[in-house]
This record gives structure tokens, C-alpha cells and sequence, in this order.
């Protein structure tokens, strides 16, 4: 499927200096030296500008930008909005075609013969992957975590965006590999396992499970039963020989109150 795309972007000016931006697919980073729009005096600031639907939000402590004049930490934009921020003037802009999609036909020759494996034929799936696994760990930034999390809850998420920023902001990432490692291995191996946890397989398995746990428990009950016997044999022998305490006397004697 080929995309024809009239992006959106932010015309931005600072000083007397005025450049075009072509807005990123999903989310781009205005702000910081490694941000898609690098504005140096921004600090540790940063702006999350999203193309569809158009949105801005302000990451950060300290100012907040004024869109069309009023102060503001997130708003919706339109064509002509003026974003005035950390010393420059950023005016979104959009044409009235946001999208042209073409079918053209697939090509078997373009797909990967049997045999001749996926691995690195498309690395989006690892960069996700990996992403994910830091957060997971502890090892991705908690300022990127964080704001991820609310654009999940804003319904806002970019996956591709979201690895990116993750692992471009994450230090601790090469000291990670190891534990990634190791991680990737278990998940391989809980999912080559999935399948026998489903139908007659996953049947028959729980089957045998639920048996041998039966089993086991049936097992425990008759040595604590035998433990139980042979400490009361213990003690009612030990009475007879330093007391001449007799079980018969004591059954005797119940029997007797019984009967009156």
C-alpha cells in the first residue's frame, strides 16, 4: 500500500531566522538537543506535538507556552495557531488533505521465502519489544516512562514514537542488555509453550497436573496420619511403663459411665 501524506508543520521562528518543520507521523519533540525540533533554549523542557488529531503538550517545570496569547499547558490546534515558547514562535499549519491512499498490488517476491527467516528483515517488532522490556525492568528513563503512560491514558499512544524516545533516553539501556537478554529467552519460551496450554493439549496437561497434585496430596495426608499414630503409640506406651497407666482401665471406666 503506497501513502501520499500532506503532513502537517510548524513554521518555527527565532530571532530572525524562520524554517518549515514537517510534523513526524504520531508524535514529534519540539525541544532539547535530541528533540525532532531542537530548541536549545528549552532546557529540560520539552513540547509533545501530535499530528493527528492536532495536539500540543507541554512536558516540564518551568514556563508554560502561550497558544494564541493565553498560557496554556495543553491545547488542541488548528491551522494558524501561534505557539510562542522558550524564545521562538511556532505556528502550526495544515492543508485540507490530510491523506491519499493508493492499492497497488503485493508482490510475492517481495516476502521472505520459507526457510529464509525473519530476523532482521524488520526491526519496528525488537525496537518495540526492547522498549517495552526496559520499562518493564526499571532501566528506561522514568521522565519518558511517565509521559508515555499518560498519552496510553489520553489515547494517544505512538508506539513508534514511544520505543524511540524510550530508548534514545534511556542510560542504563547497554547496562540492561544482559537482563534483556535473559528476558527475551523467557518470553520466547513461554510463548513456544502457549499452545499446549490451549485445546486437547492444554486439556490432557491440566488433566495430568490436577492428578499427580491429587496424588501428591493423598500421599502427605497418610505419612502425617502415620506420624500422628506412632507419637500417640509413643506416649500412651510411655504412660503404661512409668505410670502402669492401662487403656483398657480407661475405656472400662467411660463404658461405665455410659451405662449408667
Amino acid at each position: 500500500m503506497n501513502t501520499t501524506m500532506n503532513r502537517p508543520w510548524l513554521d518555527v521562528s527565532v530571532g530572525s531566522e524562520t524554517r518549515r518543520a514537517v510534523l513526524d507521523a504520531g508524535l514529534t519533540v519540539v525541544g532539547g538537543p535530541e528533540g525532532g525540533i531542537p530548541l536549545p533554549e528549552a532546557g529540560g523542557d520539552r513540547l509533545h506535538v501530535w499530528d493527528s488529531p492536532p495536539k500540543m503538550v507541554f512536558v516540564g517545570a518551568a514556563e508554560s507556552p502561550r497558544v494564541n496569547g493565553a498560557s496554556c499547558n495543553e491545547a488542541d490546534l488548528k491551522a494558524g495557531d501561534v505557539i510562542e515558547w522558550a524564545g521562538a514562535r511556532l505556528e502550526f499549519g495544515e492543508s485540507g488533505t490530510r491523506a491519499v491512499l493508493e492499492e497497488i498490488p503485493v508482490e510475492a517476491e517481495a516476502l521472505p521465502a520459507a526457510g529464509e527467516g525473519w530476523a532482521g528483515a524488520d526491526p519496528t517488532a525488537w525496537t518495540y519489544l526492547k522498549a517495552g522490556m526496559l520499562v518493564e525492568m526499571g532501566a528506561a528513563d522514568r521522565g519518558a516512562t511517565r509521559r508515555w503512560q499518560q498519552a496510553v491514558s489520553r489515547g494517544e499512544f505512538d508506539p513508534a514514537a514511544c520505543s524511540r524516545e524510550i530508548l534514545a533516553l534511556s542510560s542504563k539501556a547497554a547496562a540492561a542488555e544482559p537482563r534483556i537478554l535473559e528476558r527475551s529467552g523467557r518470553l520466547l519460551r513461554d510463548l513456544l509453550m502457549s499452545p499446549l496450554t490451549r485445546g486437547a493439549h492444554g486439556t490432557g496437561r491440566r488433566v495430568r497436573e490436577a492428578t499427580k497434585g491429587g496424588a501428591a496430596f493423598l500421599i502427605a495426608q497418610a505419612v502425617a496420619l502415620g506420624i500422628y499414630t506412632l507419637i500417640l503409640v509413643t506416649l500412651i506406651v510411655l504412660a503404661r511403663l512409668k505410670w502402669d497407666f492401662s487403656v483398657d482401665h480407661l475405656a472400662d471406666t467411660i463404658l461405665d459411665i455410659f451405662r449408667g
